[in-house]
């Protein structure tokens, strides 16, 4: 097995993971995911984060998307 490439592997699996959850945020928000991929990547990780740390499937949600919507406002 070659291992000189595991550190660029293991970055690039990282990136995916730190966006992975945008469809949920998309949805969360009622905007279209390709709105939030025209964003910055650390603007979509920060958002990213956010979900992944305060969603709760048993909440409205209401502070976590007006959290989110700020994170994406201009």
């Amino acid at each position: 097995m070659d291992s000189s490439q595991t550190a660029r592997f293991y970055d690039l699996v990282n990136k995916s993971l730190a966006v992975a959850d945008l469809p949920n945020v998309a949805k969360l928000i009622g905007t279209p995911v390709r709105e939030l991929r025209s964003l910055p990547r650390r603007i979509q990780e920060n958002v990213c984060g956010a979900y992944a740390m305060e969603y709760d499937a048993d909440s409205t949600n209401t502070d976590l998307i007006d959290t989110i919507r700020e994170m994406i406002a201009p």
